[in-house]
């Protein structure tokens, strides 16, 4: 596996010197806010990140709380790699190599913890397959399936920072030692029961469903109910059960409490969910990130419930309904696409569930022809999951806007030309329909505005009347700015939702495929706090000359000063040809109730 890490980390260029990215960052920041800056509060960490020079300078894992910046993420991940950031960190030291946790052995200590904790993960999957009396070989090809076929891959290997391969481990573990325990109910077991059931809560809260799949691992009503009773008779065994488990999960508790005074605090600012409209078909099927389009062998996983049954019913319909509770939970989130990722990933923490349904299925192929059936659908899905892999970090499967139209535009594409070529979607927002508009700026580029430059305009005629629109072509490269001081608008110390409306024609073939939509927050210094940019078109076409509506949606933040500016505009980095009008800007603040969910 560390032969395949480094492969995948090699770029023509040589291998990748950042590597823990996106929310990764903010799963690993707890570890040099503590051990090198001797801190739970995070300003120091956002200040070193904005200091790298990234374009996305908005870090939406650290959230004002009083006079300090916490974490929006639990610390489970974080503790999970703390032996690799201590050798990193004294690597460092020895070889002076840069001791700040953000140079290149401390990204390298992330992917091999990433291995370590999915090998774990795989290694106690096949030991639960043998206790449930899988042969060898079908325990062996079912976690090889589960690695090579799944997004897994993808999170273990290129994306290590986040949290799937450390849950997957905890989870796996966690369900080999609940068949062990509930078996012999031996103290060793029970206490590395609670630990594994401690840790994978500690990494994301939702992992406590993970117990219900005693159910699953244990159909037998009477003999659950009978080793429950034993464990509660017997309170040394219960004591072990439950002390360890309440230890791990406090070590949050008492972070909350030192950084804010409050044992819960919740960090999902302006997050929730929608229980009265699970989007369970997009969840599942779309080509956004639908886990039968992006993980089939997810789908192919569940026809093991069909020899299951035959063997024990009450096991299959606890393995349904495992699976539709948290298929309702996870398209129950404000954000069912989960933002910027491979797949459907909140599923890659119950791999070892689906790893039980897989060897199940792999049980049926008895003669030479299923066998050799089997091996092609198996193949095929694997080979898939690679390449889309490989997509996916060549940027030729966008990373958060895909769609049916862009994903067969791309579908085993891997030409060059192809690379960066899909534009993404409006932003979400929880409960978009609570917003405040604050004000809507206008341009329709008949007359100068206050607040707006605008370099070029030419006269249409629209319907035999002359109209005037903005024009960027070769010489123009910023078209048309707004800009708005934190001051005047009321913009400051909050967070803002963003929509755009304006008319767009191409005069150069997809002129619009390289140009962007830009929101900036700086300071009065010019320093850069905030930038996103959105591109103005998400597939290429043919068509020019033509008047197309277009909207944007963004969330804004970032802004703590009345002395900050605030930017919107267009950038033409290609000096193409293209024209806007009736351009519209609106400004809504998000309530701040909304944090409290």
């Amino acid at each position: 596996m560390m032969m395949t890490a480094a492969l995948c980390n090699w770029t023509p260029h040589g291998f990748r010197t950042e590597i823990i990215g996106g929310d990764g960052r903010g799963y690993y920041a707890y570890l040099p806010a503590v051990f090198i800056h001797h801190s739970l509060d995070f300003t120091k960490i956002a200040e070193i990140e904005q200091s790298g020079g990234s374009r996305l300078t908005n870090k939406h894992y650290y959230l004002k709380e009083g006079d300090i910046l916490i974490n929006k993420y639990t610390a489970g991940t974080a503790l999970l790699i703390l032996p690799f950031f201590l050798i990193s960190w004294l690597l460092a030291f020895v070889f002076d190599l840069g001791t700040d946790g953000y140079s290149t052995i401390f990204h390298y200590g992330v992917v091999v913890a990433a291995v370590f904790y999915s090998w774990l993960g795989l290694l106690y999957t096949f030991r639960l397959l043998r206790r449930l009396g899988m042969k060898k070989m079908t325990s062996f090809i079912s976690i090889a399936l589960i690695l090579l076929g799944t997004n897994l891959f993808f999170y273990t290997f290129l994306h290590p920072g986040t949290s799937h391969a450390y849950s997957f481990s905890m989870i796996a573990l966690f369900l080999y030692f609940l068949h062990k325990s509930f078996m012999g109910l031996k103290t060793w077991d029970l206490f590395l029961l609670s630990v594994t059931f401690g840790l994978s809560v500690l990494i994301r809260p939702f992992n406590v469903l993970a117990v219900f799949l005693v159910f699953f691992l244990i159909p037998d009503r009477k003999l659950l109910l009978k080793k429950i009773i034993q464990l509660i008779y017997s309170r040394w065994q219960l004591f072990i059960l439950v002390l360890p488990f309440i230890l791990i999960i406090s070590i949050q508790f008492i972070i909350n409490l030192i950084q804010t005074g409050e044992i819960f605090q919740w960090t999902y600012k302006h997050e929730g969910f929608y229980f009265d409209r699970p989007q369970i078909i997009n969840v599942l099927f779309s080509y956004r990130k639908g886990l039968f389009v992006y993980t089939p062998l997810i789908l192919v996983s569940l026809f093991g419930l069909i020899p299951l049954f035959r063997i024990s019913r009450k096991k299959a319909m606890a393995g349904i309904l495992f699976f539709l509770m948290i298929t309702y939970f996870i398209s129950s989130w404000w954000n069912w696409y989960y933002g910027d990722s491979f797949g459907m990933r909140p599923y890659i923490d119950y791999y070892a569930f689906f790893a039980v349904l897989l060897a199940y299925l792999l049980g049926l192929f008895q003669n030479k022809a299923s066998k050799y059936m089997a091996a092609l659908v198996f193949i095929c899905v694997v080979f898939l999951n690679i390449f889309q892999t490989w997509q996916y970090q060549n940027s030729i499967i966008h990373h958060a806007g895909m769609n049916e139209n862009k994903y067969w535009y791309v579908f085993l594409k891997s030409d060059k030309s192809y690379v960066n070529s899909l534009g993404g979607m409006p932003e979400s927002i929880y409960k978009e329909d609570e917003l405040v508009l604050l004000d809507k700026f206008r341009n329709s580029f008949d007359q100068s505005k206050e607040g707006w430059h605008v370099k070029k305009t030419e006269i249409r005629n629209m319907q035999g009347s002359p109209d005037t629109v903005c024009a960027f072509d070769r010489e123009t490269e910023f078209g048309c700015t707004l800009s708005l001081p934190a001051k005047d608008f009321h913009l400051f110390k909050s967070e803002y939702f963003i929509k755009v409306n304006l008319d767009m024609m191409e005069v150069d073939t997809n002129a619009a495929m390289h140009t962007y939509f830009v929101a900036s927050v700086t300071t009065a210094e010019g320093v850069k706090k905030f930038y996103k940019s959105f591109r103005m078109k998400a597939l290429p076409d043919d068509r020019t000359h033509v008047w197309r509506d277009k909207q944007l949606k963004l969330k804004l933040s970032e802004i703590s000063s009345s002395q900050d500016l605030v930017k919107f505009y267009f950038w033409n980095p290609r000096r193409k040809s293209f024209r806007i009008d009736d351009l519209i800007i609106a400004v809504y603040l998000i309530p701040d109730k909304n944090q409290n969910h």
